[in-house]
């Protein structure tokens, strides 16, 4: 799926891409997916941002806690700040600290609800927008999610991007030693699991 990013002006992108479930992993091991997925854990998470700088260069992090929730008709994604690394010390500090403030506010959310959905039968695909809540910062906003799902037996490869503005979340401009970022940011994120423990209760093509 191609990476939808914003590249122009102050709004920026956050491109959820890739809530991917590998059928393979998942269909060879349904128990252990099933568990998994029951827990609130996922299979393989990966999270990964991107973020370009003013003298041209990007910088990007990665970390590997995902968890998911369901509460009601929301599947609830949440991924700890402290667990996101740049692999550069005092920037990584830098932001937690002065711009994000995670001791205040620790995780980012997204909250999209299951109905939005549209679960493909069979081998299928479906593609659609869905509007989700991101809270980041202690700010709620609304954003629109493309996803895509696509089917392989009790497996979703699912995918999806929406835009954000950082500072509509309260958070100033960030910059280290005379590189200012931009506030766009780019946001990969991947996890396998089983269809019929999360979209349970999304509507079906």
């Amino acid at each position: 799926m191609t990476n939808l990013r914003a590249i122009a002006g102050t709004i920026s992108r956050v491109s959820l891409v890739g809530l991917l479930v590998v059928a393979g992993g998942v269909a060879g091991a349904p128990r252990a997916a099933s568990a998994a997925a029951t827990a609130g854990g996922l299979i393989s998470p990966s999270v990964t941002f991107t973020i370009a700088t003013s003298n041209g260069t990007k910088i990007t992090g990665k970390g590997t806690e995902l968890k998911l929730e369901n509460q009601g008709g929301w599947l609830i994604f949440k991924v700890p700040l402290s667990a996101v690394t740049t692999d550069h010390g005092q920037r990584d500090r830098q932001m937690r600290d002065r711009y994000l403030e995670s001791d205040t506010h620790p995780v980012v959310e997204l909250r999209i609800a299951r109905d939005a959905l549209k679960i493909p039968k069979g081998g299928g695909a479906s593609e659609g927008t869905a509007t989700a809540k991101l809270n980041l910062h202690g700010k709620s906003r609304d954003v629109n999610v493309r996803y895509l799902l696509e089917r392989k037996g009790e497996a979703l490869q699912v995918s999806g991007s929406f835009e954000i503005d950082l500072r509509v979340h309260g958070i100033d401009t960030p910059s280290y030693r005379g590189v200012t970022v931009n506030p766009k940011v780019a946001v990969q994120v991947s996890f396998g699991t089983i269809d019929r423990e999360v979209f349970a209760q999304a509507n079906a093509l």
